[in-house]
């Protein structure tokens, strides 16, 4: 193999802190193979418009870590928008709308390596333009161009998610700020697309007419969207690691069984919890498994139940028992 001295440095480097190099894994991964063939099967399986769920699990420093990194080098150079989230006291797992945040904001394209959001909307409107130009005979210029364009937008994410609009109607003001080169306007409603917690309510309700933040019953959808458009947008589809997911353990049962009290009027109006999932049982799950990694696609949801003795996901039966 043939390193260049800047790569070679930053491995080097990486290992020394005892940390996985952002890039450069398939230089020196050796014994993944057989890992590696199911990965690619799994890639190729979603790039045809499928969903997959993948569990690592393996014990202290068997190199699950390494494994999923290598697994988002592998997605990018494949064309895919890749997620890599941490599970940790301040992202903990069952506060769906920070782990939203977390996965928009380490959102990476073969072209953006970090805060790639931004970049995969504006691709995804330009080919709306595009098609609406070749198709309706209209140039740049044409003054029905942004309206046509704005009611694309809607169109298109209403057959993905019609129970939360708001993704949409942010989106659709998003666009238009853009094109009138408001761009304080825009890096509002970028924000509050990507979860961010301090965004003036008051100026996205003026400019997309929603109210409130992403709350947590919207996140499934939400990531549903984004995995739409990233196809729409050429790519070959959407990848999301969950890394140290074993921390789940770590919260206590009093802080779970409050979170799920405050959350129990919501669970009645969310499409997912009316007998699509099932729910959380209890607050032991498998300790061993400390890494998911969630391919998402248009027609599979995400939906996950976990339990004392097995962590299930409900679209792709995947199981994993406790030994």
């Amino acid at each position: 193999m043939t390193l260049n001295k800047r790569s070679a440095r930053d491995i080097v480097d990486a290992l020394r802190n005892g940390t996985v190099p952002r890039a450069g894994l398939h230089e020196y991964a050796v014994g993944l193979e057989r890992h590696m063939e199911v990965i690619a099967d799994q890639l190729n399986r979603v790039s045809e418009g499928r969903g997959e769920v993948k569990f690592v699990r393996g014990e202290y420093g068997a190199g699950k870590t390494f494994l999923t990194h290598l697994l988002l080098e592998t997605a990018l150079k494949k064309g895919f928008v890749v997620s890599n989230v941490v599970i940790s006291k301040d992202t903990p797992l069952h506060k769906l709308d920070e782990v939203y945040h977390e996965i928009v904001t380490n959102l990476s394209t073969p072209r953006e390596k970090t805060t790639a959001l931004q970049g995969l909307l504006d691709r995804w409107t330009h080919r709306i333009e595009e098609t609406l130009i070749r198709n309706e005979d209209m140039n740049e210029d044409d003054p029905r161009l942004e309206r046509r364009t704005a009611e694309e937008i809607e169109e298109r994410l209403a057959t993905i998610a019609p129970e939360h609009s708001s993704f949409a109607s942010v989106l659709r003001a998003y666009y238009q700020a853009q094109v009138r080169d408001d761009y304080a306007l825009a890096q509002q409603l970028l924000g509050w697309l990507s979860g961010e917690k301090n965004v003036a309510a008051s100026v996205v309700r003026r400019a997309a007419g929603v109210k409130g933040k992403i709350a947590h019953t919207m996140v499934f959808a939400f990531i549903r969207i984004l995995a739409e458009i990233s196809r729409q947008a050429g790519r070959a589809g959407f990848v999301v690691v969950l890394d140290e997911v074993e921390t789940i353990t770590r919260v206590t049962t009093g802080a779970m069984r409050e979170h799920r009290a405050s959350k129990m009027s919501a669970r009645s109006s969310t499409p997912w919890m009316k007998g699509n999932c099932p729910a959380a049982t209890s607050s032991s799950p498998e300790p061993r498994i400390s890494s998911i990694t969630a391919v998402e696609s248009k027609d599979s949801s995400p939906c996950m139940s976990v339990s004392g003795s097995k962590i299930r996901t409900t679209r792709s039966r995947t199981i994993v028992r406790r030994r």
